[in-house]
């Protein structure tokens, strides 16, 4: 069975429309556990079958920040977050899952597709009925998988995505959004079969109605 104790704390800020949040956490795994299922590319023979990968460690830091400046009747929420995780297993073992890799895994090699650093950032405006929002999420590197021999990296990206409201009507809202603005190639996975992209460009229009 899987066996691990977690910590976690921290603190919170509230105070006149500003907050900020910071939360620290400690995994630590006697006996972390990887199943293979048929979605991951395991047969029928080898389908959620367990694997044991003994102890590892995943800890690390939350920050999240937010607060909403008015300019006479403008409104311009802000709000920022950031994590840090460090994920490794502490010692060696054979492993026969694939998502870790087919072989010996060493102490300190990586957790698969865990990248160390995550930022976001949403920045806004409000006026009246208009509403215009601008995201950006940046990731860090990762790896496919834990063992050394045939480990290939998932390099870093940025992603912006933005949104644009307005409300000519009491329950009634016209809307737009813009995923992946800048039309980023991303590689999210190259598991099972091979390399799987992340979201692509894509533009949306839409009308929505509150009926009471």
């Amino acid at each position: 069975a899987e066996e691990s104790i977690n910590y976690e704390g921290g603190f919170r800020f509230l105070k006149r429309g500003n907050s900020l949040d910071l939360i620290g956490f400690y995994n630590d795994y006697s006996n972390i556990k990887g199943t293979c299922s048929v979605s991951e590319g395991c047969g029928n023979a080898s389908a959620d079958v367990s694997y044991n990968g003994g102890e590892a460690q995943i800890y690390g830091l939350e920050l999240s920040a937010g607060t909403n400046p008015r300019l006479g009747s403008f409104l311009f929420p802000i709000a920022a977050e950031y994590t840090l995780t460090r994920a490794s297993f502490q010692n060696s073992f054979v492993s026969g899952l694939s998502d870790w890799g087919i072989g010996t895994i060493r102490e300190g090699d990586p957790i698969p597709y865990v990248p160390q650093h995550q930022f976001g950032l949403q920045a806004g405006v409000q006026w009246e009925i208009l509403r215009l929002n601008l995201q950006a999420k940046y990731q860090s590197k990762s790896y496919d998988q834990a063992l050394l021999e045939g480990r290939e990296q998932l390099e870093s990206s940025t992603i912006w995505d933005a949104a644009f409201s307005v409300f000519p009507y009491e329950n009634y809202e016209l809307y737009a959004t813009a995923d992946n603005i800048t039309n980023r190639k991303v590689l999210t996975s190259l598991r099972p079969f091979g390399a799987r992209p992340g979201k692509p460009q894509a533009f949306v229009f839409g009308v929505k109605a509150q009926l009471n």
